[in-house]
């Protein structure tokens, strides 16, 4: 997104997001309905907006925020799904500090921790850090933040993507990891969630399950 145009062209969204919709389409918070869940998009970046500026400098370009009124539209939209749909919410910036970056990817990223919090949602799917992470939040949101498939990792490590598994009462975060040898994605670190509310307590912060003892399809 060309974040610099915020400031000097304030009013007008179409240059802030126009190479976004060229690629991906004009709606930018989209939602998808599938049988098992609902799936709501949330707008995080906002270019150099108000809501998403720092005291620090280098955080200009960066940061991302979550207005109320994205948190309000995305409650209704859980509050009206049926009762068996998982609630998944989906934002660009990661929501938990990154372990390598030690960054939080919100400015008033308490504030938005609260209104995900209060939103609905069950399991929160966001990237931006370039870190893999499977982590809960308030002890009953379950946060997947995706690593990259680019080059452009932290630590050095290679590029990963993350398999999500929503069942009954649990919620399953398997990290798929690049593998330069057989030139291919393997399956990695697996982390289970009991879903609030599902006929089971709320987990404490998972440990990895080795891969070797996990079935995949």
């Amino acid at each position: 997104m060309a974040w610099w145009t915020r400031p000097l062209i304030p009013f007008a969204r179409e240059p802030l997001y126009a190479k976004y919709a060229r690629y991906f389409g004009a709606d930018l918070t989209p939602t998808l309905a599938l049988p098992g869940a609902i799936i709501a998009g949330a707008l995080t970046s906002h270019g150099v907006a108000w809501g998403s500026l720092t005291l620090r400098v280098r955080d200009l370009a960066v940061k991302g925020h979550l207005p109320k009124r994205e948190i309000a539209r995305v409650r209704g939209l859980f509050e009206a799904a049926p009762r068996e749909q998982a609630r998944v919410l989906v934002v660009h910036h990661n929501v938990l500090r990154g372990d390598i970056s030690k960054r939080m990817g919100l400015a008033r990223w308490r504030q938005a921790q609260r209104r995900i919090l209060a939103s609905g949602a069950e399991v929160v799917l966001c990237g931006h850090d370039h870190e893999e992470g499977a982590e809960l939040l308030g002890g009953r949101v379950v946060v997947s933040t995706a690593g990259t498939l680019c080059r452009r990792t932290r630590g050095g490590r290679p590029s990963t993507f993350n398999f999500v598994t929503i069942e009954p009462t649990a919620v399953h975060i398997t990290y798929f990891r690049w593998d330069v040898e057989s030139r291919r994605f393997r399956a990695s670190d697996t982390y289970a969630f009991a879903r609030a509310g599902k006929g089971a307590a709320p987990a404490a912060p998972a440990q990895p399950v080795p891969a070797d003892t996990t079935s995949h399809s």
